[in-house]
């Protein structure tokens, strides 16, 4: 089958349709496309136009003749030997629903290209409309600041009364009136108004002057009586430390001495994190010590109970040795043993009654002395 969404080619030879999508089943239905297959295009309809002008009319009758020519000279499109005519059918018409896609974003790129084109263009006009509207701005700002000193050069010409000129020399009007100055009534009480605020400011003024000296003046005084107070106290340091040291402590170079280095704040946060350090060590260690030492226990528990266990045994032996001896002696006996063991035995209460003979006489004599009354035995 033909894919539908792919677009057609037409070979001249065997005027078979084949798609450059398609897959591989339908390339070995229709043979592969030789070098002069060409891609179907749709005919420019009679009378159509573009917009641009006589040179776009120009180059679309250019291709128009040239699609026509080629079309003329490869054949009108048939539908291929094998195919469905429905199917072929609907591919015509989806193949002509995209060139109809294919036509409206052609054209809506080519609008969208001239509606760049003249953002671009408004967007020169815009700034070049800018930088003249700057221009007229700044001679109007001109224009205007030299209309102005011009109009200031200008004489003008006031009419007044008599009652209005208070610009008197001796009672008299002076004839020379270049130094006058026009002046209103409602400036000029307005100037008075503010005269009577400035002396009553200076009045304020003078009076907060006053208080300040007399403040001064009290200072001054206490600023006295703290100076000759604290050169009381420094005689009495001065004696307290003779008294103490026997010499004059400099207390600005105990503050020196006092503040801080940098240096050995570090090594005491280096001191601090050892500490830290060795302390966490320590606790690892001591839980290895409670671990061995329950550890040793366990052992030791094991050992007594062994050495129990041995001693038990130990002693069951003895039992059954002095048992076996027993019998022996009790079925054997040697009688040179026996003479051995008597022999033993008396030589054992001889040497047991020359002993308490001993004692014996040392008590006699003793005795004889106390009745002497002679103490020469106990020297």
């Amino acid at each position: 089958m033909i894919c539908a969404t792919a677009a057609l080619f037409s070979c001249h030879t065997c005027t078979r349709h084949w798609c450059d999508y398609c897959c591989c089943r339908c390339r070995r239905r229709f043979h592969d496309p030789p070098h002069h297959c060409r891609r179907i295009k749709r005919s420019r309809r009679h009378g159509q136009q573009d917009d641009g002008g006589s040179c776009d009319s120009d180059e679309s009758g250019d291709e128009a003749e040239s699609d026509s020519g080629s079309d003329d000279e490869y054949g009108e499109e048939v539908c291929p030997p094998g195919c469905e005519p429905v199917l072929y059918e609907r591919v015509v018409e989806l193949r002509e629903r995209r060139l109809d896609e294919e036509e409206a974003g052609a054209e809506v790129g080519r609008a969208l290209e001239g509606i760049h084109k003249e953002r671009e263009l408004l967007g020169k006009k815009a700034r070049l409309l800018e930088q003249a509207l700057a221009a007229i701005n700044q001679s109007v700002l001109e224009f205007q600041q030299e209309k102005q000193a011009r109009l200031n050069q200008v004489p003008a010409v006031v009419s007044l009364r008599l009652h209005q000129l208070e610009f008197l020399e001796a009672r008299r009007l002076p004839t020379d009136l270049s130094g006058a100055l026009v002046f209103s009534q409602q400036q000029l009480a307005r100037l008075k108004q503010r005269m009577q605020e400035l002396d009553e400011e200076r009045a304020a003024l003078r009076q907060q002057q006053k208080e300040l000296r007399r403040q001064h003046h009290q200072l001054q005084a206490d600023k006295a009586a703290k100076q000759g107070h604290l050169a009381e106290l420094s005689v009495k340091c001065r004696d307290v430390q003779l008294l103490k040291f026997g010499q004059v402590i400099d207390v600005a170079l105990l503050d020196t001495i006092g503040v801080r280095n940098r240096a050995a704040d570090e090594l005491r946060e280096a001191l601090k994190h050892q500490a830290s350090a060795g302390t966490c060590e320590l606790a690892e260690w001591d839980t290895v010590i409670v671990a061995k030492r329950r550890e040793l226990l366990a052992l030791s528990r094991e050992n007594t109970s062994a050495l129990n266990t041995v001693t038990a045994l130990t002693r069951t032996q003895r039992e059954l040795e002095a048992a076996v001896m027993a019998g022996r002696s009790a079925l054997w006996s040697d009688p040179l043993d026996a003479r051995r063991a008597a022999a033993a035995g008396r030589d054992k209460l001889v040497a047991t009654i020359n002993n308490r003979a001993g004692c014996l006489d040392s008590l006699r004599g003793q005795i004889a002395a106390l009745k002497r009354k002679d103490t020469s035995v106990y020297s």
